[in-house]
């Protein structure tokens, strides 16, 4: 049809296909078959498709640009390559110039100004271009796209009455044109800064007469107000978009946005935006910073219909296609304008991004329409064309409008957050993204916009501003926030919003300290606005309680206060009632005996008259007798009052002045002032120095002290300042020597107080004086009246006589009333002293309520911010974060609890013990996660390493009906839709990434709809329950999510804590040891939390009636009565709960025994966590450790044998430690069993040894320290390195340093021979044993000071004294001989855990596995190899099939597929439950470390090594060959490659001895070996010698060897093992020994034979040196006590600041240290000045300075920060952290290290450095006074320099000048005595021999591995024949042997086979 067209495949970004495996771009690789072979071949048509008149052209972006990759040569070699650059300066002006000139041609007002517009847009875009690169951050990518979108918009904007069109407003459109497009991607304010500072440079050098007023900030465009686009106000914009906002919610969305200036600029820019053509807009920042809402209100705004996608964990890029299609006919074929927000976690796969990408770019993407469905998008786009007019006739042309109507009507909307991982690759992956969208940083929300926020949504709570008091000077953080505002002062309001801005700004600070160590959390808005949600509705709930309760406490004590007063009332009445009635009765009676007889009535009448008068002279004369007492009381305490105020009198302005000065007083000082202001009456509450010192300001302090009248002292003065004179430390002496002002002052209150006391003590005689008199008085006028009686007594006989009768009724009626009153006084009486201690709670109670609302604030701000922001950290990391929101709210003056407590803020004591009953641990920690899951805004997301999290919330929920489920559950959506339609819970497990179908829940997206709460679930809407719950939960222990999960969830972090750990330990040990005990602490905290409850309860109901009472109490008869029977209970309830408080109390003992067992286990498992930084592999759960300790509590032979307690306790807590040992052993390597072994030894014995000892071993060598002079060490009985150690034991012991000179002393010949003997069986001299134990030290102690002393005396036998040790502790059944896997898999695994088999490459440990199945007769065994899709489905297969059924699953090789292992361990953990009890899963692998670290920590891991020796190695061999190979083979070659395999694996155990690196010989490569031998045997008659030590020694062993000398070496075994030699009988396989090959003939022959091998095999064996087994063990002792240094436990601070007064040990040993090492290195070394015509030697010697500087800087630095920090000067940092974990641990930092050398020890590389400096520091020397060659000649180290390399190239270069000869016909030799030292020779010097003696220049083979050469001086000489023997030494920088920096020939009469075999080599020397 088209046979003239030509089809041109346009491939864009051609460069940007990422490379495979193989390094391979296979879509270009593709594209070149197709142009250079025209074609391709169809594999499912199995035939060749040709191409004809096709074209490809490509487009990309030079391979130098990020994320670009250089495309194959044998494509470009095909492809001619144009090469188009963005336009020069002219260009630019002259394309932009003609477009400007079209532009404003149409305005007259204009048109002179096109060209000046053009070059003020060309001048800014260059600036701005140069400025900001993608160097700066990735999306700082600009393009003349930039000029021609700002030339555009200018056009736009320029839209108005053509003739009013200003230059103004042309500038100004310029100038807000350019900042969108240039300001709006700037990251930080400086930059935006710049910009518009260059903007105005730009504008005012362009246009000179331009008014500033034009340009003034800020720059705001907007057509919504004027419906013209024009400038508009800050103000009248807000105020129009607030408007709009009110209608937005209502018909859209209902959510509150803050209009912050921020929130207006992005407003703006996305509807500039929306309003272009093509508009799209790249919104960047973080997560919940309002990008998604911002885009839909303007998208309502301007009428834009909203498209976003629903993604779920199905979602599939078929389904994006489907959503692509929806999308792009709505736009393009309906005409529907549209906005399409698409976030980037929408991004599933990285073909939503490309197709986006292809969208962006085109408008269309290709291929998203084919087939039938292109027919009817052109169908439909053809009718939709037609109606509006438009005649198109090919589908090309329909196709192309509708491409044009989509360009018109979508834009697109990605919002991203910049700190996800994937965003700095977005630019290179996605360049349309960056170069067609309009890029608009949104970022974090600044600190104003943060405050605005908070000012808006605090507007509930209401603030007591008057009881408020700003800090008088604003703190730093507090004045940035209001720099904009210029306060002096703060409200309350204000106060607490800069605070939450502060504490939210500073959480930011902790997770970038946080993200260097490899943990990574996202503080968002999200986070502020659930901040401060929290705190509203805090403060509104605590306000309601506490008003709440103490309203019922004050009615309370109101009606109390009530009832007492009429009390006291009754009693009054009662009172007089019964004087009344005692009258009457005497009256009665007086008138009886008066008409009786009248004389007895007289006399007694006038007996009562005479004691009367004399009852009145005694009253007289006592007060007579107490009126004189008091006044001479008053009359000693005056003179010291007045002479007090003398003294006060005679201060001078001067003494005064002096107390002003002080800014932190003396105590004394400050004390005595502070009570002098208490006396005159201050607020002691309110009392602070700032205020004690503007109290003693006052120009009238002195008078106020003058005129104060002691009568003004009150109770309450009085008490204070008596209880502070009364202090023992305090007397006027001491006051006075602290301050001459505060003496007289002092003496004042001394005075004052006294002389109040008089007056106090002097009250009560005055009080007396006046009842006398009071008394005397009415004795006197019952005097007068019964002498008048006595006269006219006879006159009234008669009348008496009638009164009579009349008083004894009268006395009747009096009796009945008083009784009735007397009744209720009792009843009240007895009720108010029963209610008395409540009276007393509850004033109390009503204090502290009164104190709770004035601390409220701080204390919700405090509990609020930990909700929101403190779950995701550790204890440690919380508290440091408490005490700096502590401290902003410190320093505005908010007030909070002291000793606030989160846990006891927002819980009760009722839930805590509910909590635990359901498995929560009863620690702090605990407590305060179980709050969070409690309290939340954003659901909770689970941090649940061990487990028990998990546990305890499916008992706490499941009265909810909780369900567990996961992501892998296929049945999720179903699960998650009925928990949220009937409200129940559920668990969500294993939530490392989170299926977005969960986003609208977790952001609780509900709506209302015709009475229903709904929430979009994907594609449909459920109802949603109030009551629902969801949890997520993580078994993660360092889980890493992304930014936008971070926002939408709440973590809680229960990672178990020592303290937890312990006490659960603890309660399994009572548990068991004491069940009864247990059980009735339980019981007994059972029933008193339940009487604590009840307690309360009836103290409610009695506040409760109190409250309803509406009359009097007294009144109510029922209401005392439900008193007295609410006390009653209660009483009896208090006196129970006393009880039981008591029964606690005693048990507690019985818990303290066994403390120590539960704090060891505790110990233990967290040093089981630090086997994690030896190696990868070892990961151990806690389920682990605690299945260990529940078989050790359960399962112990020992335990069931014994009954005694004691005996019970030493049995159970060694049984811990052997059976936890056993079990981890299991699990690691034997070389790591050791170091385990010894911190098990050391938390065994941590009670019982000296810490200072443990410390002394664990150190290493310093050369920092000072010895100490030991007398009695005789010379030459140690060498200098024993006896700098020695002196460091003697410093670091002080307690053994006399008892170690005694011994030496006395004892030298023990001591020599100690030093020199291989024995192992004493540890220390015996003599200085006995010495040790006579002086007090017990056994152990000895012990760990003999490892000490074999460390740094005989180290080779450390292994040996340190494992004898540990057996002596536990017993010699401590270390198990070999693992016994079928019985550990019986008693020690637990079957729902998979066992997880690693070994060294090439062992196969699957065996194991295979003949224990056979054993155990297992029918359903499946064993499976891993690998392949089939593999991977055959495992699922089998595993649901044995995991319901029973039976055992063996995966082979697990170690190539770790990403499945993730899946496979999630879906263990999710069917483990309901596994049968038969099933088994074992797992193969290989040592990998991409094996995910949970599923080993979940797995029980047994780690397999073949063992050590030839004879095991020969085993191992033979066992795997079958007897008829052996008998019907080339045995005698099988058994040649069985001994050269072994010898060779051997070897490998001396690295870097025996070779100078591990390579992986393994049994795969042995059995390829046999295989070939038997190939070759069968195809040649004779042996083929040299083809099988050619396929061996280049194929099979040869092809991993990089190392040309180990290449040596090998071929050197080859040589001589596989050579017709072996065929004489006199060939011995050993040198100098008669060991024979064997003459078997059978395997059985040759099992025999190699039975009769030793264990061991001798270092002769493997052609080593005789010592060189020393060398190895001293290596392994220093590697086995690093590994012990790294498992301590890291010791740090627990604050944030560490006061100086109180410097903890760890931190004076770290000053120390790092003190030593400044002393020990440089500041600087010199480097002199560049000459005229530098030699290379000169070049040289330049840059080793300058790195000797760089790395000096960088060591001092760090040096220097850790001395502040330790020392308090600096805060400590995460790096500084991490720095000092290095020196605990001994670790050598990484910006520490060098190049070439390899040292373990951090001691030994600081000390090394300093040696590299001294030997630097002399090359800078020499080199500023030009005598470099001299240099050469006195001889270089060249292990000290940083490139010893470099030297011998210079040398050589050196040599070729002076030679004039080429570099490569020049050898190194060692020079000849006496030749000349020409250019090329050079002297080295601490070089060492290996594996031979240097005697008389010649080479001779050695017993010792090493010996020290003298300086020997080489030369580069011109290549000679040579007809001496040489042998070929290499010469390596240090003992490593890593590098090799040359090789030299030597003389030597040793045969050539015997040096290279003893790995002769010359090592530069790195010791000390």
């Amino acid at each position: 049809k088209h046979l003239s067209k030509w089809l041109i495949l346009f491939c864009d970004e051609i460069n940007l296909p990422a490379p495979d495996a193989y390094d391979t771009q296979q879509v270009i690789s593709f594209i070149w078959q197709l142009i250079e072979h025209g074609g391709f071949w169809h594999w499912e048509k199995l035939k060749w498709v040709t191409l004809e008149r096709i074209q490809f052209v490509g487009a990309c972006n030079p391979p130098s640009d990020a994320g670009r990759i250089p495309m194959s040569n044998r494509f470009l070699r095909h492809t001619p390559i144009l090469y188009i650059d963005y336009p020069s300066r002219n260009g630019l002006m002259q394309v932009y110039n003609t477009f400007n000139k079209a532009i404003l041609s149409e305005y007259p007002t204009l048109r002179a100004y096109a060209e000046t517009l053009t070059t003020a847009m060309v001048e800014f875009y260059r600036l701005s271009s140069q400025r900001f690169t993608p160097d700066i951050h990735p999306h700082y990518i600009y393009s003349p796209r930039e000029l021609s979108r700002w030339v555009n918009s200018i056009q736009q904007g320029l839209g108005r009455e053509k003739e009013s069109v200003s230059p103004d407003f042309l500038i100004r459109l310029w100038a807000h044109e350019g900042l969108r497009l240039f300001q709006d991607r700037l990251v930080t304010e400086e930059e935006k800064l710049w910009t518009d500072k260059t903007l105005d440079e730009v504008a005012f050098s362009t246009w000179p007469s331009l008014d500033k007023s034009t340009l003034a900030r800020p720059l705001l465009f907007s057509d919504w107000i004027t419906k013209q686009y024009v400038p508009v106000s800050r103000e009248d914009l807000r105020r129009h978009i607030h408007d709009q906002l009110a209608v937005f919610k209502e018909e859209e969305l209902e959510v509150d946005l803050v209009l912050f200036d921020d929130v207006m600029d992005h407003i703006l820019r996305l509807d500039r935006v929306f309003k272009q053509r093509q508009g799209h807009v790249l919104a960047i920042g973080i997560s919940g910073g309002g990008k998604s809402l911002i885009s839909r209100f303007v998208a309502w705004k301007n009428g834009l219909s909203l498209f976003t996608i629903k993604v779920n964990k199905h979602y599939s890029p078929n389904d994006f296609e489907e959503d692509l299609q929806t999308l792009l006919k709505r736009a393009g074929c309906d005409g529907e304008k549209i906005c399409f927000i698409f976030d980037e976690s929408n991004i599933l796969e990285s073909s939503f991004l490309e197709r986006m990408n292809t969208l962006l770019s085109s408008g269309e993407v290709p291929g998203l329409f084919e087939g039938n469905a292109y027919t009817s998008l052109i169908h439909s786009v053809r009718q939709q064309a037609q109606c509006r007019g438009k005649c198109l006739q090919t589908d090309e042309e329909v196709y192309g409008w509708f491409t044009k109507q989509i360009r018109k009507n979508l834009h697109i909307v990605f919002t991203m957050n910049p700190a996800s991982p994937d965003f700095h690759n977005r630019t290179a992956t996605s360049p349309a993204l960056f170069n067609r969208c309009v890029i608009d940083w949104f970022g974090d929300w600044p600190s104003a916009a943060l405050f605005e926020v908070g000012l808006e949504f605090t507007k509930a709570i209401q603030f007591d501003d008057h009881k408020y008091d700003s800090p008088a000077q604003l703190p730093e953080n507090v004045s940035r926030i209001h720099a904009s505002r210029n306060l002096s002062r703060i409200s309350l309001k204000q106060a607490v919003v800069t605070t939450l801005v502060s504490i939210h700004e500073s959480v930011s600070t902790v997770n970038a300290q946080l993200e260097k160590q490899g943990k990574r959390n996202y503080v968002t808005p999200r986070h502020y606005l659930d901040f401060i949600s929290h705190i509203v509705g805090m403060i509104g709930r605590k306000k309601e309680s506490i008003g709440l309760q103490q309203s019922h406490l004050i009615v309370g004590l109101e009606k109390l206060a009530e009832t007492e007063a009429e009390v006291k009332n009754l009693q009054a009445i009662l009172e007089t009632k019964q004087k009344e009635l005692q009258e009457k009765s005497a009256e009665a009676n007086a008138k009886l005996e008066v008409l009786v007889k009248d004389k007895q009535v007289a006399e007694t009448q006038r007996k009562e008259v005479f004691d009367m008068k004399v009852d009145l002279e005694e009253k007289t004369a006592e007060i007579e007798r107490d009126s004189n007492t008091a006044t001479a009381e008053l009359a000693v305490a005056k003179p010291a009052l007045e002479n007090a105020k003398k003294a006060v009198n005679g201060l001078t302005s001067k003494d005064l002045e002096e107390i002003r000065d002080y800014k932190r007083p003396p105590i004394l000082v400050k004390d005595t002032l502070e009570a002098v202001c208490l006396m005159l009456g201050e607020d002691p509450s309110q009392l602070t120095w700032v205020q004690v010192r503007s109290k003693v300001s006052h120009r009238d302090f002195k008078k106020m002290i003058l005129q104060f009248k002691t009568g003004d002292i009150n109770e309450v003065r009085r008490t204070a300042v008596k209880k502070f004179l009364e202090k023992p430390h305090i007397n006027y002496e001491k006051v006075k020597n602290a301050s001459t002002a505060c003496g007289p002052l002092f003496e004042w209150l001394q005075a004052h107080i006294n002389y109040a006391e008089i007056k106090r003590q002097v009250i009560p005689l005055k009080q007396r004086i006046a009842r006398l008199t009071e008394e005397a008085e009415v004795t006197k006028v019952k005097l007068e009246e019964s002498t008048a009686a006595l006269l006219i007594l006879e006159a009234n006989l008669e009348t008496l006589t009638q009164e009579y009768s009349v008083l004894v009724s009268h006395s009747e009626k009096i009796k009945s009333e008083m009784k009735v009153v007397q009744t209720k006084v009792q009843r009240s009486t007895s009720l108010l002293e029963n209610l008395s201690s409540e009276r007393t709670r509850w004033s109390h109670l009503s204090k502290k309520f009164s104190t709770e609302m004035d601390s409220l604030i701080g204390d919700s701000i405090l509990a609020s911010a930990y909700l929101a922001y403190a779950g995701f950290y550790e204890k440690k990391q919380r508290n440091c974060l408490v005490s700096e929101w502590k401290n902003h709210l410190k320093n505005v003056n908010i007030h909070v609890t002291n000793g606030f407590s989160f846990a006891e803020y927002l819980s009760t004591q009722d839930e805590k013990q509910e909590w635990q009953s359901n498995g929560l641990p009863s620690d702090e920690l605990a407590e305060e996660n179980a709050i969070m899951l409690f309290n939340y805004n954003r659901y909770p997301l689970v941090i649940d390493p061990s487990g028990q999290a998990t546990e305890f919330i499916m008992k706490q929920f499941r009265n909810q009906k909780i369900r567990r489920t996961s992501f892998r559950d296929p049945t999720f959506i179903k699960v998650l839709e009925s928990a949220l339609r009937f409200g129940t819970a559920l668990l969500v497990e294993d939530v490392e990434g989170v299926d977005p179908i969960l986003n609208p829940v977790l952001n609780r997206e509900i709506r209302k709809s015709e009475g229903r709460i709904l929430v979009r679930l994907g594609d449909k809407d459920v109802t949603f329950s109030p009551s629902f719950v969801i949890i997520l939960s993580t078994r993660e222990a360092n889980p890493q999510f992304t930014p936008d999960l971070c926002s939408r969830v709440t973590f809680v972090n229960f990672t178990v804590t020592p303290n937890s750990l312990q006490s659960q330990c603890l309660d399994s040990i009572l548990r068991v040891e004491q069940p009864e005990t247990y059980n009735q602490r339980q019981e007994w905290l059972k029933l008193d939390g339940e009487y604590q409850k009840k307690l309360r309860s009836l103290e409610a109901e009695l506040l409760d009636v109190l409250n309803k009472c509406s009359d009097q109490v007294l009144e109510n008869d029922t209401v005392l009565t439900a008193l007295e029977q609410l006390k009653k209970d209660a009483t009896l309830v208090e006196q129970k709960s006393q009880e039981a408080h008591e029964v606690i109390q005693k048990m507690q003992a019985i818990r303290e025994f066994y403390s120590p067992i539960a704090l060891a286990c505790s110990r233990i498992y967290f040093s089981m966590e630090q086997l994690g930084s030896i190696h990868f592999l070892y990961q151990f759960s806690l389920r682990f450790f605690l299945d260990t300790f529940s078989s050790v509590l359960h399962e112990s032979e020992k335990l069931k044998q014994e009954t005694d307690k004691q005996r019970r306790f030493d049995i159970l807590l060694k049984e811990i430690f052997s059976t936890t040992f056993r079990r981890v052993s299991t699990g690691l390597l034997h070389e790591d069993q050791l170091p385990f072994a010894l911190c098990m030894a050391q938390i065994y014995l941590s009670d019982s040894v000296d810490p200072e000892l443990w410390e002394t071993l664990l150190q290493g060598r310093s050369a920092t320290e000072t010895e100490i002079e030991l007398t009695g060490v005789s010379v030459g009985t140690f060498t200098r390195e024993q006896s700098h150690s020695l002196g460091k034991i003697a410093k670091n012991l002080s307690g053994i340093s006399p008892l170690l000179s005694k011994s030496l002393s006395n004892h030298p010949s023990e001591w020599a021979d100690y030093v020199r003997t291989r024995d192992t069986t004493e540890s220390l001299p015996p003599s200085f044993q006995s010495l040790l134990k006579q002086n007090g030290h017990s056994y152990k102690s000895i012990q760990i000071v003999g490892l000490l002393f074999v460390k740094e005396l005989r180290k080779e036998q450390f292994i040996s004294v340190a494992t004898r040790f540990v057996e002596t502790t536990f017993g010699n059944e401590f270390f198990p001989e070999e693992v016994n896997f079928a019985a550990s898999l019986k008693q020690d695994i637990n079957p729902k855990y998979p066992v997880l088999l690693c070994s060294r490459p090439g062992y196969d440990a699957s065996t194991r596995v295979d003949a224990l199945a056979e054993a155990e007769n297992i029918r359903n065994y499946s064993p499976i190899a891993i690998g392949s899709k089939e593999g991977f489905d055959a495992a699922e297969k089998a595993i649901d099939l044995a995991s319901r059924v029973g039976g055992w699953v063996l995966l082979k090789n697990v170690h190539l597929v770790p990403q499945w292992l993730s899946n496979l361990e999630k879906k263990l953990h999710t069917i483990r439950p309901s596994l049968d009890s038969g099933f088994r899963l074992f797992l193969t692998s290989e040592i990998h470390p991409k094996l995910p670290s949970t599923f080993i920590c979940n797995s029980n891991v047994f780690l397999f090594e073949p063992a050590a020796g030839i004879k095991a190695s020969l085993l191992r061999t033979y066992n795997s060959i079958s007897e008829s190979r052996i008998e019907n083979g080339p045995h005698q070659l099988y058994f040649l490659l069985a001994w050269f395999h072994a010898l060779i694996v051997e070897r490998l155990r001396s690295v870097p001895f025996g070779w100078t690196k591990t390579f992986a010989f393994t049994d795969d490569d042995k059995f390829r070996g046999l295989a070939a031998i038997d190939y070759w045997s069968s195809t040649s008659q004779e042996v083929p010698w040299e083809a099988l030590r050619k396929l061996l020694g280049e194929t099979v062993y040869g092809g991993q060897i990089d190392n040309s000398f180990d290449q040596r070496l090998l071929e050197s075994f080859l040589e001589r093992l596989f050579s017709p030699q072996t065929k004489d009988p006199s060939f011995s396989l050993v040198y100098g020994e008669s060991l024979a090959l064997p003459s078997a003939q059978t395997h059985s022959e040759y099992m025999e034979w190699i039975q009769r091998l030793p264990d061991t095999t001798p270092p002769k064996w493997l052609s080593l040196p005789e010592d060189s087994d020393l060398h190895q063990l001293s290596n392994r002792a220093s590697d086995s006590i690093r590994k012990f240094r790294k498992m301590q436990p890291v010791q740090e601070s627990s604050t944030v600041e560490e006061s100086a007064e109180s410097i903890p040990d760890w931190t004076s040993r770290v000053l120390t240290t790092c003190t030593g090492w400044l002393e020990l290195l440089p500041e600087f070394i010199e480097v002199p000045g560049t000459s005229t015509g530098v030699s290379p030697l000169e070049r040289l010697a330049r840059s080793e300075t300058e790195w000797g500087n760089k790395i000096l800087s960088t060591i001092r630095n760090d040096l220097n920060l850790i001395v502040s920090t330790c020392e308090g000067k600096v805060k400590q940092t995460t790096d500084v952290r991490k720095l000092i974990q290095n020196i605990q641990k001994d670790e050598i930092p990484t910006s520490w290290k060098v190049n070439m050398v390899s040292l373990i020890s951090l001691d030994d590389h600081v000390c090394f450095i300093a040696k590299c400096m001294k030997e630097i520091k002399l090359i800078s020397h020499h080199l500023k006074e030009g005598t470099l060659p001299s240099l050469l000649q006195e001889g270089i180290q060249l292990s000290l320099l940083n490139n010893p390399g470099a030297f011998i190239t210079t040398m050589r270069q050196m040599a070729a000048r002076y030679s004039k000869c080429s570099l490569e016909s020049l050898k190194i030799s060692l020079a000849k005595d006496g030749e000349e030292h020409s250019p090329g020779f050079f002297k080295l010097k601490g070089l060492t021999l290996q594996g031979a003696s240097w005697v008389n220049g010649t080479l001779q083979l050695s017993s010792k591995s090493s010996e020290s050469l003298p300086p020997l001086v080489f030369s580069w000489t011109e290549l000679e024949t040579s007809t001496e023997r040489l042998f070929k030494v290499p010469v390596y920088v240090d003992e490593s042997r890593t590098t090799v920096l040359f090789s030299v020939s030597l003389k030597s009469t040793e045969e050539e086979h015997k040096l290279i075999q003893h790995a002769v080599a010359i090592v530069g020397e790195c010791s000390l």
